[in-house]
This record gives structure tokens, C-alpha cells and sequence, in this order.
């Protein structure tokens, strides 16, 4: 049925091509190109990845489609990417210059994670309603012992199936100028997606169950505007509103461990999913022109984010848990308001000199009532009761900028600035009331000069919190020492270079430098420092006009430190012995290699292209009271009453691919194509990957098998290329 498509939509396609003749006027009243042919690909592995948000299976394809059509003061545009393939895109478009443009888009984005998954639920997967069954035979087996979970963990009492969702994409818009001035826009989108994703479950601490949570979304936004421009003055204002309907807003799976519902364990689980929402809002600009190469902006937002009201979960899935109060109500009735502004000013008042000023704020007050309850059920066992009670926390955020940057310019292309950057945070319900970083930048840039090119910046910044409270902290037993990372204090130094050398003209020569570091200043628990080294070299050279090569060399490393107690309440709490810590390292090298000919014997396009990238992360373990390798060796240490700690072997992944592209023009009409891809992917993970793991149905956990696993793939096309 797609081949038959694809032939009938390629024949419409070829028409105006075949009635034109020999001729071939780039421009003219009606011109376009097809690119279409035959395509292969074979692999071994899952190569779900190489395909991840893409259609490479067999069979013919069109892979572009381009129709342009000049007519009196019109201009009709249609094109097609991957025509009658699950990741295919059509749009169309008509326009009259200065007066009218309007437009259709069509999209289609498939992903896919992976072709091996297995689980013990029934029926069909990808469009399950929210409900996982598991036969209860099988239930009853594991409910005897669950160490017969592996030995029914295979065919016919598994299926496997494909882990992947589709995104559809279908948007529409028009732009109205009824004069010079005025320009009035609106805009449609709707957006479905379909299939499920990896979701986790649980039974308990040591009862793990791996689900799949249905996607099933659908996402309207809807923009209109209308922009005023006249002289000195710019006028804009809008609308804007999404509209977000889950069809399915809880999951609720069958225990593979257990059949029968008893008052200290449940056959079943259940889970929440996102619920369904709406925002609107509008949104306003006032521009002006001022002397001396000045600019004043304004803009202005505020918008209401709303729940749909979808019911809420009852406390348990446990068909025999008793003694549940209703709960206080059946709805979130979740609601916030969103207020936003930005003001800016730049100005040029002479040739050497240029400053900008800009202020930001965001607002977003959480208004929805709060919850409280004084019953809960944990792992949908017996009901408890919460004297004190149980309330929820409605986050809101204000946050605060101001930037400040200024130039001087000694000559054309050259600057050297310095900025500043004032932002405040306050957020409730954390830790700190109140966060401030404080930013300083230098910058130094030459451009335009004909053998040299530098972009250098370096930045100073220091966060710093208020208003600590650590009876947050230790009112859920966490360590009084312990800061969360976003809102930390913190000191960060970077800087970065990026260079272009150009001795001659047919040689570029590239230098790019990132560094970085972040120190935790107060963070006795949690993320301690972050350092970051990225160097990249390579070069571009053009020996013949019709010839080009380049190659390029990249190394990034990245560090962390993050220190932890392993500790119950009580005396161990408190004990700097039982302190440990993970130092992290993290190193990608990169190569890049490609080679263009075009014109070969005036007839042959090629392009050669690899790509080669190895990356190693290293897990090292640190006990005693100091455990931070920031500190001299000679600092004085208590011994850890904690256990050597067995290191784990380094994480190591490789990524090759290699592409090739081979177009010999037959005449400024036609052209035969040949292409080829490799791709190669290589993984040794203790944590996630199929050999470290092993089975992935365990008297304690049953996974769906979602792991990182090698694979080899290439591709081949066979195309034809017609122009008109």
C-alpha cells in the first residue's frame, strides 16, 4: 500500500517535469526536485537507537519533494521530507508579497526505544488504557515463591514488544498586512502522541516492578497577534492559550509477585500520570527609537494555568483496605497565575562606544488551595493516621534580573565589554527564602578581520542564600549539612574562547576552550564542586576550488564531587565516620573527519564524512570523615567505620558512524545517486547494560529490559534525482 502511495504521488510529482521537456530555467514560473529511490538496512543489536526519531526500514522512498509555483504576484510552495514513512513531513505555503501568507504544516515524529522489550502484561501494549493485567495464573506461581519469577519470566507467558511512541504534528497559520504598518497573525497547532514509555513501580522497597505508562496526550496552542510598526514606534500585542488533555491520567498494573489482596500487601499498584491543563494568556510590546542610536522595549505577559479537573486517586488500590475517610476533595482545583516583564534599552551614542540595560522578572504564584489530610496509605496496606496531618506544599517562584553590559571599540570588528548580572530568587517551601547571584563578565571579540577571528569571554559569579531554615531539613531527616544544589551557595569561575586563524586563503584553522568550576562553599552534604575542561581543535581547507577537507578534535572532561552519610536516626546520625563520598570523571574524545568534491570530471558530487566519539565515566568511592579529594593529603583523618568500598569498573561507550554520498549528474535535469551509512555502538555499563544485568526478572524485581545494548547498522540508498 506505501509502495503503491509512493508511485502514485511520484508520477503527480514527475508530470510537470516530463511536460517541460529538456529545458531547465532555474526560477521560472514552475521549478522543483525529487529525490527518490530504493533504501536497505540491516543490523545487528538493537538498533532502536540508530532509528530513534527516524524511518529507516526497506522499500522505496521519496525522500524530497519540492514544488515551487510563480504565478501573477503569487508564490506557491509544496514540499515533502520522507513521503510515506512514519517520520514524514508535508507542508504547503502561498504568499503575495507584502500582503497575505498563509500556511499548512504536517509532521509526523516517531520514537523508538526499543524492539527487545518484554514484561508479563497482556493485550496490546502500545494502546493500553491505563489498565496492566498479568494472567493471575502467573500470579498465583510467584505469590507461592518468588523465586519461580525467573523460570516464568519467558514465552508464551511474556510477549515481547516494541517500546515507542508518535508525535503528530498538524499546524496551520496566516499573516494579514492590510498595510505597510500593520501586520496581523494567528496561529493553530494540535499535537497527539501515542504509545508508551518506561515507567517505575514498586511493591515496597524491595519489591520493584518496571511498567509501561500509556501515552495518550493531546496538545492545542493557539497564537494571534497584531504588530503596528510605524517610524519611531513598534506596537505589538497577542494571545496565546494551550490546551493539554491527557486521556489517561492514572496507571494502575498487577503485582507480578502477588495474586490475592491481603491487608499487608496488594495485588495491584497504582500510579498517577500527568493531568490535563490549560494556559492562557496575553502578552504586549511597545518599542521607540530614540536619539543618539537608541532603542526603549517594554514587554509584558500575564497568564492563568488551570487543572481540568480530573478526579483524584483514592489512597489505596487494595480492594480490602479499610477505614478511609473521603477525601477532602475530589478534584486538585490546581491554578496559578503568571506574570512577566522585560524592559530593555540599548544605545550607540558614538562610534566607540556602545552600553545595553535589561530587567526581568518572572512571577509565577501558585494559587492553588492547599490539601491536607490526616490519613495516608503506604504501600496500599493498612490506612494510618496523621495526628498533625498531611499538607501539600504549592510551590511559586519570583525571580528577578538585571543585566548590564557596555563596549568600547577601538576599531571596526574589535570590542572589549564588561557586564554585570544582579538575580534574585525567591522561592517558598525551600530551604532559603531568598537566593542572589551576583555575575561579572569580560569580553574581548575581533571580528571581520581577513586572517583572524576571536570570541573570548570570562564570567565571575557568587550565589549566595538567605533566610536558611533547618528544621526543613530535619523535619524529613535529612542532614542539617545538607544544601540542594540549585539553591547552594555557590562560586563559579568560567571562561571561553573560541578562535578562527586563517594564514592563508585557503586554510581555516579552529580553537575552541570551555572552563569551568563550581565550589559548594557551605554544601557539607550533597553536591560539593563541579568542574568542567572542554578543548576542540580542527581545521578546514580548500586545496581547488571543487575540493574541500576538514578535520576536527574534540576533548571534554567533566568532574563532580558529592558527599553523603550513610546513617539511621539516632547515634549513627551524627557520626563523621560513617561519612562517604563519590568523586566523578567523565571524558568524551571526539573526531571528525569529512571530504567534499563536487564537479568531479564535471559531472561527480561526493561527500565523505566520519565521526568517532568514546566516552569513558569513571565512579571513584571516598569514606572517612574528610571523604573530599579537594583537600591536601596531609589533612588529618578519624578512620571510617564503614566498609571498604568495592570500586566499580569504568562505564565505557563508543559511537562510530560514517556516511557517504555519491551524485553524478546525468544533465542539469537528472542525477543517480548512491548513499551509504555505518553506524556502530559499543557499551559496557554495570548499571545498565544487558551483560552486567543479566536477568531481568528476579525474585525481587521484574524489568521490561530497557537497557543499553550494542549494535551494528548501515544503510544504503539507490536514488534518482530529478530537477525542473
Amino acid at each position: 500500500m506505501r509502495i503503491r502511495t509512493l508511485l502514485v504521488t511520484t508520477a503527480l510529482l514527475l508530470a510537470p517535469a516530463l511536460a517541460m521537456g529538456q529545458d531547465f530555467t532555474p526560477g521560472r514560473a514552475n521549478s522543483g526536485r525529487l529525490d527518490l529511490g530504493v533504501r536497505f538496512t540491516t543490523d545487528t543489536g538493537d538498533a532502536a537507537r540508530y532509528e530513534r526519531y527516524r524511518d529507516l526500514t526497506d522499500g522505496a522512498f521519496l525522500e524530497v519533494a519540492r514544488l515551487e509555483r510563480l504565478q501573477g504576484n503569487w508564490r506557491f510552495n509544496l514540499a515533502a521530507d520522507h513521503l510515506g514513512r512514519k517520520d514524514q513531513r508535508l507542508s504547503a505555503s502561498a504568499t503575495r508579497q507584502g500582503k497575505v501568507r498563509g500556511w499548512f504544516m504536517w509532521d509526523q515524529i516517531p520514537m523508538l526505544l526499543s524492539r527487545t522489550t518484554q514484561t508479563f502484561f497482556q493485550g496490546d501494549i502500545l494502546n493500553n488504557n491505563g489498565v496492566l493485567t498479568i494472567d493471575d495464573a502467573i500470579q498465583l506461581q510467584a505469590q507461592a515463591s518468588t523465586s519461580n519469577i525467573p523460570l516464568l519470566f519467558v514465552p508464551p507467558n511474556t510477549q515481547t514488544f516494541d517500546t515507542r511512541t508518535r508525535r503528530h504534528v498538524a499546524e496551520a497559520g496566516v499573516q494579514f498586512m492590510p498595510s505597510a504598518d500593520l501586520t496581523i497573525s494567528g496561529l493553530f497547532r494540535n499535537t497527539e502522541r501515542r504509545g508508551v514509555i518506561p515507567y517505575g513501580g514498586s511493591f515496597g522497597h524491595s519489591s520493584l516492578v518496571e511498567t509501561l505508562a500509556p501515552t495518550n496526550h493531546t496538545l492545542r496552542d493557539v497564537d494571534a497577534g497584531a504588530e503596528f510598526a510605524r517610524g519611531r514606534y513598534l506596537l505589538r500585542a497577542g494571545y496565546t492559550g494551550s490546551f493539554f488533555q491527557n486521556h489517561v491520567t492514572t496507571l494502575t498494573f498487577d503485582s507480578p509477585f502477588r495474586a490475592v489482596d491481603t491487608s499487608s500487601a496488594s495485588s495491584r499498584g497504582r500510579t498517577s500520570l500527568p493531568p490535563s491543563s490549560s494556559f492562557m494568556g496575553v502578552n504586549g510590546l511597545a518599542s521607540v527609537r530614540l536619539p543618539g542610536k537608541s532603542r526603549a522595549t517594554l514587554h509584558l505577559s500575564t497568564g492563568s494555568l488551570n487543572d481540568a479537573g480530573d478526579p483524584l486517586m483514592p489512597l489505596s488500590a487494595n480492594s480490602i483496605t479499610t477505614g478511609q475517610n473521603p477525601l477532602p476533595r475530589q478534584s486538585v482545583d490546581g491554578s496559578a497565575a503568571m506574570l512577566s516583564t522585560n524592559a530593555s534599552f540599548t544605545s550607540r551614542p558614538n562610534r566607540y562606544f556602545d552600553f545595553a540595560v535589561r530587567f526581568r522578572s518572572y512571577e509565577y504564584d501558585n494559587q492553588t488551595p492547599e490539601f491536607e489530610t490526616f490519613q495516608r496509605v503506604a504501600y496500599d496496606n493498612s490506612v494510618r493516621n496523621e495526628p498533625d496531618g498531611l499538607v501539600t506544599e504549592p510551590f511559586s517562584v519570583n525571580r528577578r534580573s538585571f543585566d548590564a553590559d557596555a563596549r568600547y571599540l577601538p576599531m571596526a570588528g574589535t570590542s572589549l565589554g564588561i557586564g554585570y548580572t544582579h538575580l534574585t530568587e525567591r522561592r517558598n517551601h525551600r530551604i532559603f527564602e531568598e537566593t542572589t547571584d551576583n555575575v561579572y563578565r569580560v569580553t574581548f571579540d575581533t571580528v571581520g578581520n581577513r586572517w583572524l577571528t576571536v570570541r573570548t569571554r570570562y564570567e565571575h559569579a557568587q550565589k549566595r542564600g538567605e533566610g536558611f531554615d533547618e528544621h526543613l531539613l530535619t523535619s524529613v531527616s535529612e542532614q542539617p549539612g545538607m544544601r540542594h544544589l540549585d539553591v547552594a551557595s555557590r562560586d563559579r569561575d568560567r571562561v571561553t574562547l573560541v578562535g578562527v586563524l586563517m594564514p592563508v586563503t585557503n586554510l581555516a584553522v579552529n580553537v575552541s576552550v570551555a572552563a569551568g568550576n563550581d565550589d559548594y562553599l557551605e554544601s557539607v552534604f550533597g553536591l560539593r564542586d563541579n568542574n568542567h575542561r572542554v578543548y576542540g581543535v580542527g581545521f578546514d581547507v580548500t586545496p581547488r576550488e571543487n575540493v574541500a577537507f576538514g578535520a576536527s578534535y574534540s576533548r571534554e572532561n567533566y568532574m563532580a564531587l558529592a558527599r553523603s552519610r550513610q546513617a539511621n536516626p539516632g547515634v549513627q546520625f551524627n557520626d563523621e565516620t560513617r561519612n562517604w563520598a563519590v568523586d566523578t570523571d567523565d571524558l568524551v574524545h571526539s573526531f571528525i573527519l569529512n571530504a567534499d568534491f563536487t564537479n568531479l570530471f564535471e559531472k561527480l558530487d561526493v561527500r565523505l564524512a566520519w565521526d568517532l566519539n568514546r566516552s569513558t565515566s569513571t565512579y571513584s568511592y571516598i569514606t572517612g570523615p574528610v571523604a573530599d579529594r579537594t583537600l591536601p593529603e596531609e589533612t588529618p583523618t578519624l578512620p571510617s567505620s564503614l566498609p571498604t568500598p568495592t570500586q566499580l569498573p569504568d562505564v565505557i561507550s563508543d559511537l562510530d558512524r560514517g556516511t557517504a554520498d555519491f551524485v553524478y549528474n546525468l544533465n542539469r535535469r537528472f542525477g543517480i545517486g548512491v548513499s551509504y551509512w555505518y553506524e556502530r555502538f559499543d557499551v559496557q555499563d554495570f548499571a545498565l547494560d544487558a551483560e552486567s544485568t543479566g536477568n531481568v526478572a528476579r525474585s525481587n524485581a521484574v524489568l521490561i529490559g530497557y537497557l543499553y545494548r550494542p549494535y551494528t547498522a548501515q544503510t544504503g540508498w539507490v536514488r534518482l534525482i530529478v530537477r525542473w
